[in-house]
């Protein structure tokens, strides 16, 4: 899948019917991103609006917006399933242009990146859209899929594997396994060719697949960050597991 993402022209992501909200969802949108073409010269210095280059902090605005944009519409926007799924972002992240659609109306991806980016720097002002169900998921999707990593901290350095994996943790997918798998191309684009232990296979158990992937985080990283994952819930089935794997497939 990497690879069919990564030579096409331009990816086509269906995002659901209309609810009704569409229409006053891309109106506040259009509205946002217009502040931002004006206040960053046509979106050239758009990171340095999103982030403290001392550390490539995130910036937070400090006085709510004055936009008149309806959170509600954008929150129900964002409430798209496909906002919530693991492959997708690899998806995004490997396609050289993606254009989403909903209903008959459609927007570039890239605008929809702008726009998480203007609500992640305004979260403190907008509730209802702070604790939006996907709103960790967008974080993702502008750590990974931001062109040329823009909007992430990793701007000058190669990021860990144990990173690409615990950021993937409570994203959806109905195979634990891909949540190793479904990062591979990430770590292809970001990091260097997959190594074998890594590679992915259908036959191999959860167990193994989450040993393998911890062992290669630790020696990718030569440190023992990815440890710092492992919690051990009540009740939770972990026969087979070593106390030291975390649960990478965690919801």
């Amino acid at each position: 899948m990497p690879h069919i993402y990564s030579n096409t022209r331009r990816n086509l992501v269906w995002l659901s019917e209309d609810d009704g909200f569409t229409e006053c969802a891309l109106s506040s949108m259009a509205l946002i991103l217009e502040r931002l073409r004006q206040d960053n010269d046509d979106y050239a210095i758009l990171e340095f609006y999103l982030f403290n280059h001392n550390g490539r902090t995130q910036k937070r605005a400090q006085f709510p917006t004055d936009l008149e944009i309806d959170e509600g519409a954008l929150v129900n926007f964002f409430d798209s399933g496909w906002f919530s799924r693991l492959w997708t972002v690899q998806e995004v992240t490997l396609a050289p242009r993606s254009t989403c659609f909903r209903g008959n109306y459609d927007v570039p991806f890239k605008d929809i990146l702008r726009v998480c980016g203007w609500i992640h720097y305004q979260s403190h002002f907008l509730p209802k859209l702070r604790n939006a169900r996907n709103r960790g998921r967008l974080i993702e999707l502008l750590t990974w899929a931001g062109p040329d990593h823009a909007y992430t901290s990793y701007i000058n350095r190669r990021p860990e594997v144990s990173h690409l994996l615990t950021s993937m943790t409570g994203i959806g997918c109905e195979d634990p396994k891909n949540h190793v798998f479904g990062i591979l191309g990430l770590y292809e684009k970001y990091i260097s060719a997959v190594p074998p232990s890594i590679a992915p296979d259908n036959h191999a158990s959860v167990v193994d697949v989450f040993l393998r992937a911890t062992r290669s985080a630790m020696h990718n990283g030569r440190n023992l960050g990815i440890l710092s994952q492992i919690s051990h819930r009540r009740g939770e089935n972990r026969i087979g597991f070593h106390t030291w794997v975390p649960q990478l497939g965690r919801e």
